[in-house]
């Protein structure tokens, strides 16, 4: 979870400095767009297989979804 926390942030920061995803240069797009689709598909995995295996969990990674 930490891994993924950091790449959520590391990714919110990148599109941050640059005010919107439109505005992040085009060398940069590429990597932003596939860490958003790796935290993306991440996220949805989570909540897959935490929901067959603690309600707890699939709320934490609801929580960290709402969070990036």
């Amino acid at each position: 979870m930490t891994a993924l926390r950091e790449l959520i942030r590391d990714t919110e920061g990148a599109v941050k400095a640059y005010g919107d995803y439109k505005t992040v240069p085009t060398n940069m797009q590429s990597n932003v767009r596939n860490d958003m689709y790796v935290t993306s598909e991440t996220l949805r995995i989570l909540a897959k297989t935490s929901r067959a295996t603690s309600p707890g969990r699939h709320r934490r990674a609801r929580q960290l979804q709402e969070e990036g």
